[in-house]
């Protein structure tokens, strides 16, 4: 039985009150649960495809995560208002309290930057705000769906199977095409890197592996829970040639972050399968040196190893750490507007803040306080330093099979945090999606559990 002890209750809005008069059978089509249930199902099924999406309208990119989620968001926000309310528990109405601040944040901070910045870039304010918007509607969409039972949490883990199957497959499709001599710039599938599809160069035989994503650092991250859900004992019966396919893609990814990537999953496998560890441990000893010899024959790593420090990988994240911390020290409580780093940067190096006003600075959290200042900084570092610490908190009142379920999605949702010091997956939302689930299963449960006891 669910425990959902919390109900936030909604009193007749203008909204409920517009919507009591539109035709019945719009209304019956409102409140279907397939529109929702749909909605998740399809986020769940393109969560390795972050980067797939329509042709850019003015100039901005949409992809098809961030349609679903304004789409989700918009249906629920009429069924919650048609019902009159929703079920939650203390960790979701944290979520929903620090989402609201933090757009109230975003707001002030806004006017302060848009009024006294030289430059205030609108187009790329207004695309960044609309992914915070997307990113936070997609966990509460995938909670609500779960909460109330308008999805399963089987044919979800399946369609992330199924997606996360896809993305590896088609990884090594379009690196055969590139050793075919296939190039082309249609960028709706995957990243063209200067007609690469899918595959950034390097110079050598083997390219480093993109995939479906925007560059090798996302993919490392981007079908890692599906990846942990493939090795559980339900499925990976069925696919484990998909999770060996899927480890050395992330190796083919030559991305320093995919080594973290194979040991979350090794972490992973350790506390799902405790019986084996003897197997594990010594198949690890045997596989080590091999593995080892083959990473540092990969054009990324070799060059890494050889430059150590000077490593454009590492100068780069350097410069732009400087840059942000300049940022901070200047600007500490309004920060300089979201979206706005790429314009900063190009006045500062380059006296042209147009110079690539797109350009991310490969760190979600310290660009969070740079752009939106102490406090936007500050309600992002509680949110997740509180959820993280209540769904961890949680582990020891699962049931064992729940854990083996529960652990994919806290791993995972903790290794792309890690990821986002370096990257940029806050504002893409399948970090969401894992944030979403484990809402609803913090309570559903961890508390079950502790009452069955």
């Amino acid at each position: 039985m669910r425990v959902y002890p919390l109900k936030v209750k909604l009193s007749r809005t203008v909204l409920s009150r517009l919507l009591s008069r539109l035709p019945g059978e719009f209304l019956a089509l409102l409140r279907t649960p397939p529109l929702i249930a749909g909605t998740v199902y399809a986020l769940a099924l393109l969560y390795a495809f972050p980067w797939l999406r329509i042709p850019d309208v003015a100039g901005v990119a949409l992809p098809f995560q961030r349609l679903l989620a304004w789409f989700g968001l918009g249906v629920v926000v009429v069924a919650v208002c048609l019902r009159g309310g929703f079920r939650a528990n203390a960790a979701v109405r944290l979520y929903l309290g620090i989402a609201l601040l933090f757009f109230v944040v975003l707001g002030i901070t806004t006017v302060t930057n848009a009024s006294s910045n030289a430059v205030f870039y609108w187009l790329r304010y207004l695309s960044e705000a609309s992914k915070y918007v997307a990113v936070f509607a997609t966990a509460f969409i995938v909670f609500y769906a779960l909460a109330h039972g308008l999805v399963k949490l089987r044919w979800l883990e399946l369609l992330l199977i199924v997606g996360g199957a896809a993305s590896i497959v088609i990884a090594y499709a379009l690196l055969l095409l590139y050793w075919g001599g296939f190039r082309s710039t249609n960028e709706v599938l995957a990243h063209s890197f200067g007609g690469s599809l899918g595959v950034w160069p390097t110079g050598s035989f083997l390219p480093r592996l993109a995939g479906t994503t925007a560059e090798p650092q996302q993919f490392s991250v981007a079908f890692l829970t599906a990846l942990m859900l493939m090795c559980s004992r339900r499925y990976v019966r069925f696919c484990w040639p998909f999770a060996l396919a899927g480890i050395f893609a992330l190796l083919l990814s030559q991305s320093k972050f995919a080594l973290f990537s194979i040991v979350a999953v090794a972490v992973y496998l350790d506390a799902i399968y405790k019986q084996h560890r003897l197997i594990f441990g010594a198949l690890l000893l045997l596989l080590i040196p091999p593995g080892v010899a083959f990473i540092t024959t990969l054009p990324v790593f070799e060059t890494t190893l050889r430059q150590g420090f000077e490593a454009q990988a590492f100068t780069d994240r350097l410069e732009n750490l400087g840059i942000l911390t300049t940022i901070i020290e200047d600007e500490p409580f309004d920060g300089i507007g979201v979206g706005q780093y790429g314009v900063y940067r190009g006045a500062l190096l380059f006296n042209d803040p147009f110079d690539s006003p797109n350009y991310n600075a490969g760190n979600d959290i310290i660009t969070i306080f740079a752009e939106t200042g102490v406090f936007g900084f500050v309600l992002i570092a509680t949110l997740f330093s509180v959820l993280f610490s209540k769904f961890v908190g949680v582990l020891p009142r699962l049931l064992k099979r729940e854990r083996e379920h529960y652990l994919p999605f806290l791993i995972g949702a903790l290794t792309i945090f890690l990821n986002m010091f370096i990257g940029y997956e806050f504002l893409h939302a399948f970090f969401w999606v894992n944030i979403g689930v484990l809402l609803h299963l913090y309570r559903a449960w961890g508390f079950r559990a502790q009452t069955s006891a």
